[in-house]
């Protein structure tokens, strides 16, 4: 087996040897021959493109191009998206939003807080559903007059037109009267309607009957046909005067609230003081009460009576102060044994009335 191997490379060695010293510059001299010849060399470079040709169809033919561009496409479009939303910036933009505030949709451009421009121009309609504040308005066109908005303000015009135009045609037409008056010496210290005086230099005429003055001065005379009334208090009427009524129901008749106080005629050479409803009447002085008459008419007597010098009272015990002869004092607390009474024998004497 050593021996075969050693016989084989003996036989390689002797051939390469030959190749190398008699073939190959046959082989050299034979290719550069061919390098010169330039119809070899077109052929050999249509075979070789002709190869490629097939080959590169037969690879293209296997690869899915319309997936391959989309893939290649949104890859592309992508880092273009990012790139420009990190990097984006324009000289006619300034980007100082926090959140999203403008929103591009097919039928509508929404900003979604206020809109602030130096010009506003609208094509087409415009449709407000708030308040509209407009600092100055020019209308160019026409204006729709078949609404509530429009009468409304029309009317308000027509009238504070028509105030001014009321005052200005009133202070005009005064002012003629008046400077008529200075040129032609038209006499107003006499005012007369249809030939009857209504004013004269100092007195209203008699033919005046019915007026609306609220203030006059000092009345030196005054003489009343028929009812009066002053400040809803007083009323005079058919002879009679009533306070704090239209009514009166006699010569005097006096309300105070819920009480009424009636001064007048009784009957028959006999007169009347005292209330008109069944109430209770005090007479006193200094606001205080010395005989009272209730409403079932009991009189009664507070304090002391004086019957012309003598004065008639009460008392629980025996008195001890002076008193005038005559006078006569009731035992306010009489019992068993007691007196009933003590009269008056001048000065400080008072003599004790018993029963038998």
């Amino acid at each position: 087996m050593t021996d075969q191997i050693n016989f084989n490379d003996i036989i390689k060695s002797s051939v390469d040897q030959a190749l190398q010293v008699h073939l190959n510059p046959l082989i050299q001299q034979a290719l550069d021959n061919l390098l010169l010849d330039r119809a070899w060399l077109d052929q050999v470079e249509q075979r070789a493109l002709q190869h490629v040709s097939e080959k590169t169809i037969g690879k293209i033919s296997n690869v899915d191009f319309g997936t391959l561009l989309r893939e290649q496409l949104d890859l592309a479009l992508e880092r273009w998206r990012g790139t420009l939303l990190e990097n984006f910036s324009s000289p006619g933009i300034t980007d100082q939003a926090t959140a999203t505030q403008l929103v591009v949709q097919d039928e509508a451009v929404v900003v979604n807080t206020a809109l602030a421009a130096v010009d506003l121009v609208i094509e087409r309609d415009a449709e407000i559903s708030g308040s509209l504040r407009v600092k100055d308005i020019a209308v160019t066109g026409d204006i729709n007059t078949d609404n509530r908005a429009w009468q409304r303000l029309a009317d308000t015009v027509c009238d504070r037109v028509y105030v001014k135009l009321d005052q200005t045609w009133r202070d005009q037409l005064v002012q003629q009267i008046l400077d008529l008056s200075r040129a032609q010496g038209i006499d107003f210290k006499n005012i007369t309607i249809d030939g009857v005086e209504m004013l004269a230099k100092d007195r209203i005429g008699d033919s005046v009957r019915f007026s609306s003055l609220e203030t006059v001065g000092a009345l030196k005379d005054l003489r009343v046909v028929g009812e009066a009334k002053f400040t809803d208090t007083l009323t005079v009427t058919s002879r009679r005067v009533g306070i704090n009524t239209e009514d009166p129901e006699m010569a005097l008749a006096v309300w105070d609230e819920e009480v009424n106080v009636l001064v007048g005629k009784h009957a028959k050479n006999g007169a009347y003081v005292g209330t008109g409803r069944k109430q209770r009447l005090n007479i006193g002085v200094d606001r205080k009460t010395y005989l009272d008459i209730d409403e079932e008419g009991t009189v009664t007597l507070k304090n002391n009576l004086r019957i012309d010098r003598f004065r008639l009272g009460f008392t629980d015990s025996a008195p001890g102060f002076s008193g005038t002869r005559g006078d006569f004092l009731l035992n306010s607390d009489p019992r068993d044994g007691q007196p009933f009474a003590w009269v008056c024998l001048g000065a400080f004497r008072w003599q004790a009335l018993k029963t038998a």
